[in-house]
């Protein structure tokens, strides 16, 4: 018995030892992928622990997507997708199962050298999952063991610069991920310094579905030439109008709006719908676009429930021609109200008043929004400024009726 004891001992010892050497020693985290050059990152991590049943009400295609990620997280502990020089690239990352799940790849894949293909017949099953992860246009889809890990991409020449690759954990986009790892939707992570036509650096974006609500926790950094846009101010004017049931804005420079829309005026059909609400704008109050947004001053509030709210300005001449124009439709049966008092323009069904109990605001909070549609869905978002990074989290609870509605789009 006492030799048993000692042998069964030491071969636990010796089972431990070689699980914590195999993880130590041999297995390599997708993270170290990882870069400033990718564009997008995705990164959904910890898979068994997540949950996806919530899922199932939206019917039974979704149900059948929620049938396959419950069938992966048997084998996988993580789903990993980056864009490497322009092309898309998924890992999934088995873990302490990678040896097991070796076992089964010729299964699914066909092998030729040390290069796998998927069969036909699961690129067809996949395919659409596939897309949601980058993978698009896809004819072959090649896969290469690694450490741990499965490579996959459409071509083989990224796989292999991938694993070829200076393999080194970038420290932010770890802190980004251990930060929000949680989310049953996994994080994404996008690096746009390198891309003129944007005006965010780096986002990051986590979201969690559970009870019919989706939560979602992000953080933008602006390039530095687009810090003019936000200033909170030290002193707040129309915090004290703000109820649970509003929009309030501080902070932002309107004027300056305008660099965001000559970005967008890149693309054609966002052209067209600018140019067209640029028309409608000057056609109704006689003014153009730039002029209202120039004289906005930074802090607007909106009580959604009373359809009422203030805005702050810098100059008053403007804002008159608006409100001459309101005046004139109210004569035409619009009742809507418009007013300047000092430098506040009251627009709305009615002159919104202090609210009480207010809403507090917080300290660099520059949005704040919630809004309910009974019949559909209610909405809050806190975002925060500081130091050219805009931290926002918020939810989104959806009624059953809209849920339902959402089904039917879906399965049809």
């Amino acid at each position: 018995m006492k030799k048993l004891i000692i042998f069964l001992s030491v071969l636990s010892i010796i089972i431990i030892g070689g699980i914590v050497g195999y993880k130590q020693m041999y297995l390599v985290s997708p993270r170290v992928f990882f870069n400033s050059n990718n564009e997008m990152i995705y990164a959904n991590e910890n898979l068994s622990g997540k949950k996806y049943d919530d899922f199932s009400k939206f019917g039974a295609k979704v149900e059948n997507e929620i049938v396959k990620i419950n069938q992966l997280k048997k084998y996988v502990d993580g789903i990993y997708a980056f864009s490497h020089k322009k092309e898309g690239v998924v890992i999934l990352h088995a873990g302490l199962k990678f040896p097991i799940i070796s076992l089964k790849i010729n299964e699914y894949f066909s092998k030729s050298g040390d290069i796998y293909t998927l069969k036909d017949e699961y690129a067809k099953y996949y395919e659409k999952d596939l897309k949601l992860l980058g993978i698009t246009n896809l004819k072959k889809l090649y896969m290469k063991p690694y450490k741990g890990s499965f490579v996959l991409s459409r071509n083989i020449e990224t796989i292999n610069s991938v694993l070829t690759s200076e393999l080194v954990i970038d420290d932010s986009i770890k802190k980004a991920l251990n930060k929000n790892k949680k989310g049953n939707l996994g994080t994404i992570i996008l690096n746009m310094e390198k891309n003129k036509k944007v005006f965010i650096e780096k986002a990051v974006f986590s979201a969690n579905y559970t009870n019919n609500t989706f939560s979602y926790k992000g953080s933008d950094k602006w390039k530095s030439e687009y810090k003019d846009i936000i200033a909170i101010p030290k002193v707040t004017v129309l915090s004290d109008y703000v109820s649970e049931k509003s929009l309030y804005i501080s902070g932002v420079n309107f004027e300056n709006v305008n660099i965001f829309m000559e970005a967008f005026k890149e693309k054609l059909e966002v052209k067209e719908v600018l140019n067209l609400v640029e028309k409608l704008i000057y056609s109704s109050f006689k003014v153009s676009l730039n002029e209202i947004l120039s004289s906005v001053g930074n802090e607007i509030v909106y009580d959604m429930e009373k359809e009422s709210g203030i805005i702050t300005l810098k100059k008053i001449e403007t804002a008159k021609k608006v409100v001459e124009t309101v005046e004139f439709l109210n004569k035409l049966g619009l009742r809507y109200h418009a007013e300047i008092e000092g430098n506040l323009l009251y627009i709305g069904k009615e002159k919104l008043g202090k609210s009480n109990p207010k809403k507090s605001m917080k300290k660099n909070q520059f949005l704040y929004l919630n809004q309910s549609q009974s019949e559909k869905m209610d909405v809050e978002i806190e975002s925060y400024y500081k130091n050219n990074v805009i931290d926002s989290e918020g939810t989104i609870v959806l009624s059953e009726d809209f849920i339902n509605m959402i089904k039917k789009e879906i399965n049809n």
